[in-house]
């Protein structure tokens, strides 16, 4: 039986981790965050996920500058779906509170892009796109949209 194709199908920026990571139970989005916010953590699922995958999950300043603080998680051990959530992003009281605009945060698997996350400006809804920079609906909307894996160009 063939294995089916990786997918990021669920991608969000959130105020805090959930006790548990579950995919059936996404956490509540957060479309924007102020230099006031704690902190900022990147939810998502994977599915399809072939053993031995290595998945990483970096933040990408205003600047397009990726921020000191990636999540690189041990090789996967089985195949199938996996959650995760990134390591914290500390905002209030840091030079993060400083850097206002655009941050993104993006997901890659073996080193290609699968996902990148906009933490869009105040009012605006977080924007996933696929790894072209095309959207694929905004948070909320965005379960059943998903980008499969057929990358044409490994991640910068």
């Amino acid at each position: 039986m063939p294995l089916a194709a990786r997918e990021v199908n669920q991608a969000m920026m959130v105020a805090s981790a959930p006790s548990i990571c579950d995919p059936s139970n996404p956490p509540v989005a957060k479309s924007s965050f102020l230099s006031t916010d704690p902190q900022a953590i990147l939810w998502f699922v994977i599915t399809g996920a072939v053993q031995s995958d290595m998945v990483v999950a970096d933040f990408k300043t205003p600047t397009g500058a990726t921020y000191p603080l990636t999540a690189n998680w041990q090789a996967l051990a089985t195949s199938g779906t996996y959650c995760f959530t990134s390591r914290t992003l500390q905002i209030a009281g840091t030079d993060v509170a400083t850097m206002t605009g655009t941050w993104s945060a993006r997901v890659t698997i073996n080193g290609i892009m699968y996902a990148s996350v906009v933490e869009a400006p105040p009012c605006t809804a977080i924007q996933p796109t696929f790894a072209d920079g095309r959207p694929w609906g905004a948070v909320g909307t965005c379960h059943g949209h998903r980008r499969r894996a057929a990358p044409a160009a490994a991640a910068e």
